[in-house]
Parts: C-alpha cells; sequence; structure tokens
C-alpha cells in the first residue's frame, strides 16, 4: 500500500507496528500507527454524514 500511487487514493507515509498504549485503567494495548496523507477537504463519511445518501449521479462521480 506504501507504494500505491493514484490522485484518488490517500497515501500512506509511513507504518508503525507494535507500539504500546497505557490506557486510564494502567493496563496496556499494543497498537499501531498509520501516517497518512492529510485529506484537505475532509473525508467522505463526514460528507455523508451531513448530506445523507447520495443521488445515482453523485454516487457515479465519486465512485469514478
Amino acid at each position: 500500500m506504501k507504494n500505491l500511487k493514484h490522485d484518488n487514493v490517500i497515501k500512506i507515509y509511513d507504518v508503525k507496528e507494535g507500539s504500546t498504549m497505557t490506557l486510564k485503567n494502567n493496563q496496556t494495548r499494543e497498537i499501531d500507527y498509520l501516517a497518512l496523507e492529510l485529506a484537505e477537504n475532509g473525508e467522505l463519511f463526514d460528507y455523508i454524514s451531513e448530506t445523507g445518501r447520495f443521488s445515482e449521479r453523485e454516487a457515479r462521480y465519486f465512485f469514478r
């Protein structure tokens, strides 16, 4: 995925696996981090949450 280069796909810059996070109850959990390209115009999910479902024309635009 780090090697994928496409105008319509957010770039993955780095992956850090096996980091440890301490929870509020002092338990630890192993987590992974992804460093991603900034989505300047926001996420598609946020747009759908605000506007509701797409018309067929809008869906074709985003799918393309």
